[in-house]
């Protein structure tokens, strides 16, 4: 898993160059582009019907905030591999880089969520 988005970013520049496509990738970043909004809507979904679902109390709705947080994680990788040049200039310049008040706010929210779960007495069962 460490690694695992640059290695993944890495085999597909091979793959391109291999394929003698990288000059040429705007068309196989479109594709790219329209797999991460499945990949965003997908995930949207899946923390919509979370939530739904565990939102009654503490108990529930903590590890379901922490599981939404992770899940946000999925659509970030798939920017970050796709790596076109507007969405890099947004998450890569500037001082405080948005990738990282990203990275930093899905992992702060899992952790804080775990934390103040376990404070509160965990799963009681």
């Amino acid at each position: 898993m460490i690694d695992g988005e640059d290695r993944i970013r890495d085999a597909l520049r091979a793959w391109a160059y291999a394929a003698d496509i990288y000059q040429g990738r705007e068309g196989l970043q479109t594709v790219f582009v329209l797999l991460f909004v499945v990949t965003a809507v997908l995930a949207l979904a899946m923390v919509w019907r979370l939530w739904r679902r565990k939102r009654h109390s503490p108990d529930q709705a903590l590890p379901c905030l922490a599981n939404c947080a992770l899940l946000g994680f999925a659509p970030l990788y798939a920017l970050r591999i796709v790596s076109l040049h507007v969405t890099d200039m947004l998450l890569y310049t500037g001082p405080i880089r948005l990738n990282w008040v990203i990275d930093l706010s899905l992992t702060g929210i899992s952790l804080a969520c775990a934390l103040l779960f376990l404070r509160l007495g965990g799963a009681r069962r």
